[in-house]
């Protein structure tokens, strides 16, 4: 490789004391989380072969980490205090952990949306449900009696249902297309659906029963299938550990909050940039919720989690900072689902519950007043680094031509 042309010349480099642009810019910026995201997608595919645990963390540590990685080395210099390599100071850990709740207060309002949806839900079906009724009464004669529709239905029934006179009714099971059969014959899971009344419109009840069967706590092989991890497999637990705890915080913190949030503050000052990082955050954060109302609370309650950590990175300085907060609500989340069915947590791990009201209101408190503290200090931070950022863009004074005398 042939060394540049002033170097072989003698001359001074033409780039000497011309300060590098910032990097990345909001183009630059959205364009490497596209690239992040996507890498991961494809590597974890890749890997889905040796377990989806081990997938998700090979993904995200090559992806996202490659992608950082190579975005790192054109950030200007000096890199490592513009990334945040330092040590994090250790009176700014506990004010940290006092930001941990905030994922409780996170899953309090997905715990309203889901009573919201619920609510929504269950008056639209009541409503059609209505209006169905009020249509067949309309066109049978019959009324909209739920006896009189009962008595319709058992008439059109045909005779040939009732020629297992040896079997007493009670331990029969109406099917459609069947007529009565013994719930032997449909297994033992049968019973089960039909106690819970789990036939639907449109499916057999042996269908229906063997949904529930499949979903029922003594597990079945669909509800396993479904699981991310065994809770009664400590293998399991740690290797879910090691993912979502370890290597997931730190890697994406040091992307978003290390090598993005610093070249788009530079570029576009202190709330645009914090506000641009959130987003990008959010954006590769993955939402799998069909409801919309659930959809919405995760995406706001993402992106404030997001412009938390953002506020922690200026103020500690250092990218160990919000890896140690992200870390922590990891934590509580894998807490919440390995002592699912061992440890019940109003509000976390027990459906159709709440957290507590003093849980609540002690971690609005603490979270509030962490984060009120966090971002004065990342204000004062920031104006002081603005502040000597002028003055070494300032000119040297000019050189006398002649020497005072």
């Amino acid at each position: 490789m042939m060394p540049p042309r002033w170097k072989l010349h003698g001359a001074r480099d033409p780039n000497a004391g011309r300060r590098l642009p910032d990097y990345p810019d909001p183009r630059s910026a959205f364009l490497l989380t596209l690239l992040a995201i996507f890498a991961t997608l494809f590597t974890s595919i890749a890997f889905l072969g040796v377990d989806r645990l081990v997938a998700m963390g090979i993904g995200q540590a090559i992806g996202i980490g490659a992608v950082a990685t190579m975005a790192a080395k054109r950030v200007p210099d000096p890199q490592p205090e513009r990334i945040g390599l330092r040590a994090l100071e250790l009176d700014a850990i506990p004010m940290i952990l006092c930001l941990a709740p905030a994922v409780l207060l996170m899953s309090e309002l997905d715990n309203y949306a889901a009573d919201w949806s619920r609510g929504a839900s269950g008056a639209a079906v009541e409503t059609s449900a209505l209006a169905v009724d009020g249509q067949d009464g309309d066109a049978d004669g019959l009324g909209s009696s739920p006896l009189e529709r009962e008595a319709e239905a058992s008439l059109e029934k045909p005779d040939d249902v009732f020629d297992d006179a040896s079997t007493p009714v009670d331990e029969q099971v109406w099917v459609e297309g069947r007529g009565f059969v013994h719930e032997s014959a449909l297994g033992e899971d049968a019973g089960r659906g039909r106690a819970r009344g789990a036939t639907t419109p449109g499916s057999t009840g042996s269908d229906a029963s063997a949904v529930d069967g499949d979903a029922d706590a003594n597990g079945g092989e669909a509800a396993a299938g479904t699981r991310l991890f065994d809770p009664d497999d400590p293998w399991s637990l740690l290797q879910l550990l090691i993912v979502m705890v370890g290597i997931a915080p730190i890697v994406e913190e040091f992307f978003f909050r290390g090598v993005i949030q610093q070249g788009l503050i530079a570029v576009s000052g202190l709330h645009r940039g914090l506000l641009l990082t959130a987003l990008l955050s959010t954006l590769a954060r993955p939402v799998f919720v069909s409801d919309l109302a659930r959809f919405l609370v995760a995406v706001v309650g993402f992106f404030a989690l997001a412009w938390l950590l953002g506020i922690v990175r200026l103020a500690t300085r250092s990218v160990l900072g919000p890896m140690l907060l992200a870390s922590s609500w990891a934590a509580i989340g894998l807490a919440s689902l390995a002592l699912e069915g061992r440890l019940d947590l109003p509000g976390m791990n027990v459906d159709d519950s709440h957290l507590p009201i003093l849980v609540t209101l002690v971690s609005a408190a603490l979270v509030g007043w962490a984060g009120l503290a966090f971002y004065r200090e990342a204000l004062r931070r920031f104006e002081a680094a603005r502040v000597a950022r002028n003055d070494d863009d300032e000119p040297p004074p000019p050189i006398p031509l002649h020497p005072q005398r």
